[in-house]
Parts: structure tokens; C-alpha cells; sequence
């Protein structure tokens, strides 16, 4: 292997929280910061330039992409996504926009994800984590899809990193709560569309 692709597997083992002795902790406490500056600079844009976030709308099927896939990323600054992304479902078609923001979502709760999993690295005696990571597999899954499906603050990727709980499961967990969301949204708001102008 050539000395670049071991830099790469050492990256992407150090996001994954595999052990690579003392290089790991250098690589980890890098890993973290760079994952930690991604969100809060995710949140801080998201709250100096919401009214331009809001345009986002105006895109169609990429914008509501996008929305999701920021509002899922962002972990300082709770963004309403949902709310910009419920009146397209008048214009765009409702399943369409339901599995493309889903799909965005789904993408953007990688960052919270991998966050979790460095952060629990760092963290490794503190308590709550170790009550947290002492749960059986079934009250994680619950812990994780609570949060997917809670309205505010869905936090589902940190939470899933945090507890150690697998990547494509959690990335799973999150595209069905998001896109069941958007669909409850854009519908509700169709529905009232609807009754209102006939």
C-alpha cells in the first residue's frame, strides 16, 4: 500500500473510531475538531443567512434536497426545514419531495453521526456515555428512532454515533423518520391548500 492510500484508511478508520494506538489519538482529536468546526460553521451560516436558506425553496426537488440534507448537519441552531419545505408540495409532487428531502436527510446525519462516534472516543470515562453505551441493542434502536421522530431537535445521527450504533442502521432509521415527516408535512399542508381554495 502506498504511503497516501495509508494516510487515507488511517482518515477514515480515525472517522469510523477504529484503534490505531498512539497515531489514533492525534489523528482523533484532529478528526474531532475538523468534525466539530463542520457543524457549528453549518449552524453558524444557517443562522446569519436563514433568509437566504429560506430562498432555497425556490430550487424545487435540489432545494429541498438541500434544506435536509443542512438542517440534519447544523447541531447548534435548530433550523424549521419542514416549514420551508411544506408549501412545495402544492407545486412539486408530494412523494418526490418526500424522498429526495428524506434522502438529504438522511445524508446530512452523517456529520452529527461521526461526530458522535469522535466524541465518545474523547469522552471514553464520562459517565452518561458509559451508562448511554452499557444499554442492550434494543434500547438504543429506540433511543435513536425517538429522536429520529421527535419534531424538534431530532438529533438521531449524534445519538447514533454516540452510542456506537451502526452507520447504515442509523442512516436508515433517519431517511424513514425524515421522509415520514416531510410526507406528514406537505400533505397536511396540501390538505389545507385545498380546502381553502375550493
Amino acid at each position: 500500500m502506498t504511503h497516501q492510500m495509508k494516510k487515507a484508511w488511517q482518515i477514515v478508520a480515525c472517522l469510523c473510531g477504529l484503534d490505531f494506538g498512539r497515531q489514533s489519538s492525534a489523528w482523533g482529536k484532529y478528526m474531532t475538531l475538523l468534525l466539530l468546526s463542520v457543524a457549528v460553521l453549518c449552524s453558524v451560516l444557517v443562522f446569519l443567512y436563514r433568509d437566504e436558506f429560506h430562498r432555497l425553496g425556490q430550487f424545487g426537488y435540489l432545494g429541498a434536497f438541500g434544506l435536509a440534507l443542512i438542517g440534519n448537519a447544523v447541531i447548534g441552531v435548530p433550523f424549521p426545514w419542514l416549514l420551508i419545505i411544506a408549501p412545495m408540495g402544492a407545486v412539486y409532487s408530494p412523494m418526490w419531495l418526500t424522498l429526495v428531502a428524506g434522502l438529504g436527510a438522511a445524508i446530512g446525519a452523517l456529520v452529527p453521526y461521526f461526530l458522535g462516534l469522535r466524541i465518545t472516543d474523547s469522552a471514553r470515562s464520562s459517565w452518561p456515555l458509559n451508562k448511554l453505551s452499557s444499554l442492550s441493542s434494543t434500547k438504543k434502536s429506540a433511543l435513536v428512532v425517538a429522536l429520529a421522530f421527535a419534531p424538534i431537535f431530532s438529533y438521531p445521527g449524534l445519538a447514533g454515533g454516540a452510542l456506537r450504533y451502526p452507520l447504515l442502521a442509523t442512516i436508515g432509521i433517519t431517511l424513514v423518520a425524515e421522509a415520514t415527516k416531510v410526507w406528514l408535512v406537505v400533505e397536511a399542508t396540501s390538505l389545507g391548500v385545498r380546502m381553502f381554495a375550493g
